[in-house]
């Protein structure tokens, strides 16, 4: 089953931006990644954030490095 990669609405807490970008992908579409690893990093409010891996699979990205991105958004997939 599918796990969605999402960016987690917690990180908005301190941060005065409404919106986040995607800065990069640490894995390229298609690799096979484990439960817990980084797999990319959001910028929000000029400081960076972990987005990781919830399972292990294949990931399938969702969301293009450089792209906005808000408080919940499922930028990629892990199957």
């Amino acid at each position: 089953m599918p796990q969605y990669v999402r960016v987690d609405e917690g990180l908005w807490r301190t941060a005065v931006a409404p919106e986040g970008i995607l800065e990069w992908w640490f894995y390229s579409d298609g690799a096979e990644v484990a439960a817990g690893d980084k797999l990319a990093e959001v910028q929000i409010g000029g400081a960076s954030h972990e987005v990781v891996a919830p399972s292990a699979g294949k990931l399938q990205v969702l969301t293009f490095a450089g792209s906005v991105v808000d408080p919940g958004c499922i930028i990629g997939r892990v199957c």
